[in-house]
């Protein structure tokens, strides 16, 4: 933000650019945690099989 206000163009580039990789860098995280079940998924009744 200072950069932006400081008219430093290349200050205001690289940080954009940090500012990128560290937001693909948590979404990518993000993607390999393992999934938790959604609350439609928990709504949904279970089926027991009496068959034994």
């Amino acid at each position: 933000m200072q950069a932006a206000q400081w008219l430093d163009k290349k200050l205001t580039v690289r940080t954009s650019k940090q500012l990128r990789n560290a937001i693909c860098d948590s979404l990518l995280e993000a993607m390999s945690l393992p999934r938790l079940p959604s609350s439609a998924d928990q709504a949904k009744p279970q089926r027991i099989d009496s068959r034994g």
